[in-house]
This record gives structure tokens, sequence and C-alpha cells, in this order.
């Protein structure tokens, strides 16, 4: 799921990587390097996908904690929306031609390093909107291309970063009702609340 998403939103790193392999390398060569980092880049994204796995797998057996945890990771991925990391990952993966320039090395190792980097980059950028969609469903259609689409603004429209602060908000408002409806809803009725 996180690949699918994410791969259509480094497609401006990609076209550029291609511009520029094909006038620096035989065409060959440009094809590889092209392949390879796209390799680096699935490999930190699927990498990153584990841990999802693993929740996806563990939350129906975490009990009564299960209606909390949604709540509770919409709530992390919103603050995240607001920290440092976040903001320097999202000025590198936001600007692939300052990018590729800064770290591009020949060769096909160079190439699966620049496709890891900017995985690393992009994960960073993003982590806080996969959170929040790991919360809200993670094989939900519509929430998917929400976040696709999301994610491809910050990525490519100058001045994105705007984007960052108000869907922290929303993210962190909705894990607020959120937490309030499943604890509420955990409350057996007359029982007092503390």
């Amino acid at each position: 799921m996180m690949v699918a998403m994410m791969v259509p939103a480094t497609l401006p790193l990609i076209l550029l990587y291609r511009t520029l392999a094909h006038k620096r390398l035989s065409p060959a060569r440009a094809q590889v390097g092209m392949t390879v980092m796209l390799v680096g880049y699935v490999a930190v994204w699927a990498t990153a996908g584990l841990p999802v796995y693993a929740y996806s797998s563990l939350s129906s057996a975490a009990g009564s904690l299960a209606a909390v945890l949604p709540a509770l990771l919409l709530i992390v991925g919103g603050v995240y929306q607001f920290t440092p990391l976040k903001r320097i990952c999202h000025a590198r993966c936001s600007n692939p031609l300052v990018f590729l320039m800064q770290n591009w090395r020949p060769g096909a190792t160079g190439a699966l390093r620049l496709g890891m980097l900017h995985g690393v980059d992009c994960l960073g950028c993003c982590a806080g909107l996969m959170v929040g969609l790991v919360a809200l469903g993670m094989m939900n259609l519509a929430w998917m291309l929400t976040a696709a689409v999301i994610i491809f603004t910050e990525k490519t429209i100058p001045g994105s970063h705007r984007v960052a602060a108000p869907l922290g908000v929303l993210m962190v408002a909705g894990g607020v009702v959120l937490l309030g409806a499943s604890l509420l809803a955990g409350m057996s009725p007359g029982m007092e609340p503390m």
C-alpha cells in the first residue's frame, strides 16, 4: 500500500534523474540507474511497511486498547506534522533538483544510495500522514486516495509546506474526537465517569 502511494509522488525526481542520466550516461546505464534508484526507494518504503503490518496483525489482539489505539495514532501523526524533522525532510523531499545535485554519485551503487536517501527523506516528510492513515484504515480506498493527493501536493506545489500545520491540527482534533468517542463507548451504562 505504501509503495503504491509513494512511487507516483516521487515522479519529479524520477523524471529529473532520467533526464540527467541520459545526458551523462549511455542509454543502457541510464535505464539501469533509474531502475536501481527505484529499487532503493521502494526498499525503504517496504521496510517502513513492516511495523504497519505488525500493527495490523496485532491490533485485533489488543483487547480494550484496540478502540483507543487508532485515536492515539491519529494524535501522534498530527503532532508529528509540527516537528523540525518533518520540515527538514519536506524541504529535501520537495526539491528534487537540489536533492539530485547534492546526492548524485556515479554507477548503480550511487543510484541505489540516491533512491534510499530520497526514500528516507520522503518517509520523514510523510510519516505523520502515514501514521494517520494507519489509524483511519490502511485499506480504506477513500483515505488512501486523500493521502496520495496530499502527499503529491506537498511534494510538487510551491509553498506546499503550509499544508503541514492545518493538516496536523485536523489530525489532532480528529484523534481527540475519536479518543473521546471510544472512551465514551467503552463506559458501560450506569457507570459514572471518573
